[in-house]
């Protein structure tokens, strides 16, 4: 079992990889656009099973009002406790590509 909290409005779980075009150039790509986030499956070859599983006794929590928890990858399970804060909202994303944007 094991806990994050996180203060921060929002928290990104992801077993797949971020698109090529995100991570060029130091990473410069990251976040350009606002909060746009693009994920895949085994882009240059991948980085490991694309599984993202919250445990039975693990705890994820946002603790920032409005903010938002996903989990991104090719199969998703929750055996735990997810929480966001006041008017959040959880995801769980299971897709071979997913296109995420945050806040606004």
């Amino acid at each position: 079992s094991g806990q994050i909290v996180s203060p921060f409005g929002s928290i990104v779980l992801s077993g797949k990889d971020l698109d090529p075009s995100l991570t060029q150039d130091g990473y410069a790509g990251f976040m350009k656009d606002g909060a746009h986030l693009v994920f895949n499956t085994n882009i240059g070859g991948g980085y490991g099973d694309p599984t993202v599983s919250i445990n039975s006794g693990a705890t994820l929590q946002a603790s920032a009002d409005g903010g938002s928890i996903f989990l991104i990858g090719d199969r998703v399970s929750n055996s735990g406790l997810i929480s966001a804060g006041a008017g959040g909202q959880i995801h769980l994303l299971a897709a071979g590509s997913t296109d995420v944007q945050l806040g606004d």
